[in-house]
């Protein structure tokens, strides 16, 4: 199968990171953010365009849970290329 783009499986990566540093599941994560539990999955594995409304959701999410301010990075080289779908 093919390999998702470089920039999503980095924010699908940071995403992973910080849900299971805030000890949470899938489906709690997707409960908090108001998404299914499969599209968590797929953001996770880079397998689906994050929108900007639910990555502004995640940072809201894990900042509260986490304490900190969290800034997924969605800019510079994870930066979309104008020529992917």
């Amino acid at each position: 199968s093919p390999q998702p783009p470089p920039y999503r499986s980095i924010v699908g990566q940071q995403i992973r990171r910080l849900r299971e540093e805030a000890r949470m599941t899938i489906e709690d994560l997707a409960s908090e953010v108001g998404l299914a539990s499969r599209n968590v999955r797929r953001h996770e594995a880079g397998e689906s365009q994050i929108r900007s409304k639910n990555v502004r959701e995640y940072e809201r999410v894990f900042s509260k849970r986490l304490r900190r301010t969290i800034v997924l990075e969605t800019s510079g080289q994870c930066q979309r290329p104008a020529n992917v779908p």
